[in-house]
């Protein structure tokens, strides 16, 4: 994508100096939607204002060098909205790195376009087990896509050493498939579980698994006992993992 015009068109959004300043553009894709999301614009937008601060403070970022603006995206913690917003956000004022998306389904289709638009993309999301991959070739699916944060992945691996620890061999996974859609969307506890199971497949421990969706009609009591039986009562170790680690 050419950004040649772009300075006429971000100098009504971003320009505070005296013009002989270069522009530094951040484009912040994260959901507006603070009731809905944790990692919402207007919670990131003041964090990343601190760090650019410091920035300034330690020099990294002159202050009469550059001119710093964020430019604001919603990306409604969707696929669909994700990829608008990144690609409106690009066509209006060419961002040099992007903060966000976060949400896992938002971000998997942003990543993908980064590369092509060879414009790095910061993340505190990314927790799904794709995103673990090694990204630092040019051709790698996640090329310019840098993670911050802990993964899915790495909360499966501290549970199978726990029970590695004490010898646990079978375990029942107990799970909501759209629990806790505040971390980072709808699919958080699905996708845990995807990078968990994952692991206990290469572990050879046994499972079973337990959508806390499946027949509602019942009470969580009455459906764990008749999943659970007598087999699961004293050898299996239930642990309701979504509740345990957020």
């Amino acid at each position: 994508m050419q950004c040649s015009n772009v300075e006429p068109q971000c100098a009504r959004l971003c320009s505070r100096g005296d013009g002989h300043q270069r522009q530094l553009r951040i484009g912040l894709a994260l959901p507006k939607d603070s009731d809905a999301f944790m990692p919402a614009l207007s919670r990131v937008r003041p964090w990343v204002e601190k760090a650019l601060e410091v920035a300034h403070l330690k020099n990294l970022i002159p202050r009469s060098e550059f001119d710093v603006c964020v430019i604001e995206g919603d990306t409604r913690c969707s696929m669909e909205h994700g990829l608008i917003t990144a690609v409106d956000l690009m066509g209006r004022c060419c961002p040099h790195v992007f903060v966000g998306p976060t949400c896992e389904l938002s971000l998997s289709s942003v990543a993908r376009l980064v590369k092509l638009w060879q414009t790095p993309l910061i993340t505190a999301g990314g927790l799904a087990s794709d995103y673990t991959v090694d990204r630092t070739s040019p051709e790698s699916e996640y090329f310019l896509l840098v993670r911050v944060g802990w993964s899915f992945r790495d909360i499966a691996a501290a549970l199978v050493a726990f029970m590695d620890k004490h010898n646990w061999r079978k375990i029942m996974l107990i799970y909501d498939t759209f629990g806790y859609a505040t971390v980072s969307g709808f699919q958080t506890c699905y996708l845990m579980m995807t990078s968990l199971v994952s692991l206990l497949k290469q572990k050879n421990i046994t499972y079973s698994a337990y959508d806390t969706d499946k027949n509602k009609q019942n009470s969580i009591k009455e459906n764990l006992m008749r999943e659970m039986g007598v087999t699961y009562s004293s050898e299996y170790r239930q642990l309701p993992f979504c509740n345990i680690f957020f």
